[in-house]
């Protein structure tokens, strides 16, 4: 795919909350816990920039790329049944945004139960648009996506 990649335009504005931070772009979650949104126009994936596990949460700002890899995510592994239905609906957003090149938002989020620091969740939505460039991987294998910010043009 061609570098459509640009740096930020807009500066970050930091919320306290994910349902705050969902609400900003008037989007809702599933429940809860759930990785994705879903806004009347876009998907509003999360970032969690604090993320315990670096390897597989690799979010840089300035390039404007997140990439996310999720192991395989069935009981056989251990995986409970709330942790595999959050990672298909992630899946199936990710897939959908990725086979038809769809704009995307990310809220980036930093204190949630997987950060490093304590002290509450805050949350920020970047304000340029985001797209899915590259996606592999099954849910019973893992899977693994790059998401890029992306010119609406």
């Amino acid at each position: 795919m061609e570098d459509f990649r640009i740096e930020p335009t807009t500066p970050l504005k930091w919320l306290k909350g994910l349902k705050v931070g969902f609400s900003s772009v008037d989007a809702t979650q599933r429940d809860q816990y759930s990785w994705v949104a879903k806004s009347p126009s876009y998907y509003v994936f999360t970032a969690e920039i604090d993320h315990q596990d670096k390897e597989n949460n690799l979010y840089n700002h300035k390039k404007g790329t997140f990439k996310k890899k999720v192991p395989p995510m069935t009981k056989e592994n251990g995986k409970g049944h709330i942790s595999i239905r959050h990672a298909k609906e992630l899946y199936d957003a990710a897939r959908d945004a990725y086979v038809n090149k769809l704009l995307c938002h990310m809220m980036l989020t930093k204190g949630t139960k997987s950060g490093i620091p304590k002290g509450g969740v805050s949350a920020a939505v970047d304000g340029d648009f985001w797209m899915v460039t590259e996606f592999t991987g099954s849910i019973d294998s893992g899977f693994s996506i790059l998401f890029e910010r992306v010119s609406e043009s």
